[in-house]
């Protein structure tokens, strides 16, 4: 993955690009596929290490004006909603079953 050269210059290769030339989903699938894996291990993983301390704290402080930014949790629970997965936490739990999960999620498209 990764620009391609032209002459002096990077140009940006297009998801159908990356497709031809590694006869692999787009981009964003696998983005989201990795996403739904790493939330695997969080919910799997002790929770005293410290990804999971900073996956479940809840931040503090009042929020800038504006629009709220996108949550990370947010969005991988939008793809899993996506891919139909109703009780995902339980799911996880399940390395098996979350391996199928996260092979589905290659297929999503999409920003």
């Amino acid at each position: 993955y990764g620009g391609k050269r032209v002459g002096d210059t990077w140009e940006r290769r297009t998801n159908k690009e990356i497709k031809e030339l590694y006869d692999d989903a787009d981009i964003v699938g696998v983005v989201k596929a990795q996403r739904i894996r790493w939330m695997g291990h969080l919910i799997r993983m002790n929770q005293e290490r410290v990804p999971s301390k900073i996956w479940t704290a809840e931040m503090g402080g009042r929020r800038r004006v504006g629009r709220p930014r996108t949550q990370w949790k947010k969005e991988v629970e939008d793809d899993l909603a996506r891919l139909q997965v109703r009780e995902w936490r339980a799911a996880a739990e399940n390395r098996t079953k979350w391996a199928s999960i996260v092979h589905r999620a290659k297929g999503l498209q999409g920003l």
